[in-house]
Parts: C-alpha cells; structure tokens; sequence
C-alpha cells in the first residue's frame, strides 16, 4: 500500500462535450485509482438545498433530492479515498459557483477546452435534437449558445483563481486527445504524478457502461 503523500489527487475540470468523459475513461485504468465522476455538479443538482444551484432537474422529475449530498461531504470522501489510492475527480467548473475554498491546495488541476463550433456540432448529435444536418445545429445554436458562454467564462474564471492562488494548473485543447491521444495522455500523467499505462489507451468493452474503479 502506497504513502498519502505518493498517492496523486487530480482534478479534470471542462464544461458539457468537452471530452472530459473519454479522458476520465484513460485515467480509471490506472491501477490504484479512485474516480469520481461530476461529484459537484450533482451537489448542484439535487444535493443538500442549501448548496444546491440549479433546480430545473428536480423539478422535471428527472433526479430525486440528496439531502447528505454536499461539497464538505465529497472532500470528506476524496480526502478518505486519497488516502490509500491515486484520485480522479472529472467535473463542472460552473456547478462550483465561484466557492473554491474547499479544494485541496495539493491537487493537480487539468482543464478540458473545445472550439465552440466543435461544442455546438457535438450537441447537435444529441436526441434533443432530432432534426437533420444543418437544422440540428441550428437548433442547437439557438437554444445552447447563450448558456454556453456564460460556462466558458465560468471556466476562465476558474482557471484565473487558481494561477492567482499558485495551484498547480495546465490546460488542453481536447481536440490533442483525438490526435495525438497517447502523447497527450502521457502527458496529464507526467504532470499529475499519474503512473502511465498503455492500458489506458484501449479499453475493453463494457455493457453496463460504468467505469472500472468509479
């Protein structure tokens, strides 16, 4: 069993279509890894209302309320995990709500930026969307583009905190992932103190569509 202070704590900030998913997929094939997976972005979802931020996914019925579900509980929880295992948080800068002060000093941060064209064009994939071609984006563009701005700015705003704060940040360009996906990875690894696996660039299928250590 490895040290705390051996043990890796990595936070992979982006906002939605980002690939920060495929990217969490990497890392949770990493022996001795815990991941989370948007643990704060369900806190403001349907966690403690008191820090909940946004409550339309309540309201449609989609989530039920998590009462014990707050940000002091999940540091509680990644703290304990770091303890005896490698760290993975994957989330939203935005659910964070400008409240920074809970972040532990001693985690590495990656943040995860698209090309907004790119960002659109990956929405317009989705089923809300059901239309074709250039419709679907359209569609998408009028309904999405204003929000995602406004969680653009919430991720540069992030970023600026934590330069000004001395935390240990890089940033990229998810685009590198497609392209250039085992230097990139390699890299989040050297910079994070991640052990790095060729096992983290092929997976295997999984039909329950979980991840191996979340």
């Amino acid at each position: 069993m490895t040290n705390k202070e051996e043990n890796s704590l990595v936070f992979l900030w982006s906002e939605v279509r980002h690939r920060s998913t495929a990217t969490l997929r990497c890392l949770s094939n990493i022996p001795n890894v815990k991941a989370f997976f948007e643990p704060v972005f369900h806190v403001s979802i349907c966690g403690n209302e008191s820090e909940r931020v946004f409550d339309g996914y309540l309201e449609e019925g989609v989530l039920r309320e998590i009462e014990n579900l707050t940000v002091k509980k999940i540091k509680e929880d990644i703290e304990t995990a770091n303890k005896d295992s490698h760290v993975v948080v994957k989330d939203f800068s935005h659910a964070l709500n400008s409240k920074f002060d809970w972040i532990p000093e001693n985690a590495s941060h990656v943040l995860l930026i698209r090309h907004p064209a790119a960002v659109m064009k990956s929405l317009a994939k989705l089923p809300l969307y059901d239309e074709k071609g250039i419709k679907s984006i359209e569609k998408a563009l009028n309904k999405e583009y204003p929000k995602r701005n406004k969680l653009s700015e919430a991720l540069y705003n992030f970023y600026g905190y934590l330069k000004e704060n001395g935390r240990k940040v890089t940033i990229i360009d998810s685009n590198d992932l497609t392209v250039n996906t085992r230097t990139v990875v390699k890299y989040i690894c050297e910079f994070t103190g991640l052990p790095f696996s060729e096992e983290m660039l092929s997976w295997k299928s999984n039909p329950k569509g979980t991840f191996p250590n979340v």
